[in-house]
């Protein structure tokens, strides 16, 4: 049965992908008393299935690769359009505002299929437009031999954290 499965297993691995979605509009320069928000999106939903604490596990995975570089706080804010306010009312300087495009997790008798793809934005409180947004998008199959499914935010989102967040 092997030489069945093996080969679909191997064609499966996981891809992941890491780019930049916009130009930087302005150069970052972090202070040392600058405090950033991070906003916990709204949780993941692949058709009519919501992937409850997704947004948080997001949220709180940015803010613990930030706070070994800044002062960070998560923030859940209900109406979007205000991240900034609310984010200058915490007196944070800077907002990272993540978006979760895709999150499902799907098995069957051989391997659990998962996805994820998220944008992330960092923002200035006094302004409007993003200083620059990173895309992050995971795909992978793995043999269904355990019954709980791996983290969908393998050490390279953080990689995408950073990216985010690099000065200059």
């Amino acid at each position: 049965m092997w030489h069945v499965v093996l080969p679909y297993l191997v064609a499966c691995g996981p891809t992941l992908s890491i780019s930049d979605l916009s130009p930087q509009a302005a150069p970052v320069v972090w202070a040392a008393g600058d405090q950033v928000c991070v906003v916990q999106p709204a949780d993941g939903r692949s058709g009519d299935t919501a992937y409850y604490g997704s947004g948080a596990a997001v949220a709180n995975r940015i803010a613990r690769v930030i706070v070994e570089h800044q002062n960070v706080k998560v923030i859940r804010i209900d109406d979007q359009p205000h991240v900034l306010e609310a984010c200058a009312a915490r007196r944070g300087t800077y907002a990272v505002v993540p978006r979760i495009m895709r999150w499902e997790r799907r098995s069957n008798a051989v391997v659990y299929a998962e996805r994820v793809k998220l944008e992330i934005s960092l923002l200035r409180s006094e302004g409007q437009k993003p200083l620059r947004s990173v895309s992050f998008e995971m795909k992978d199959s793995r043999p269904n031999i355990l019954i709980s499914p791996h983290d969908l935010l393998p050490e390279a989102f953080d990689d995408a954290v950073l990216r985010l967040l690099a000065p200059g």
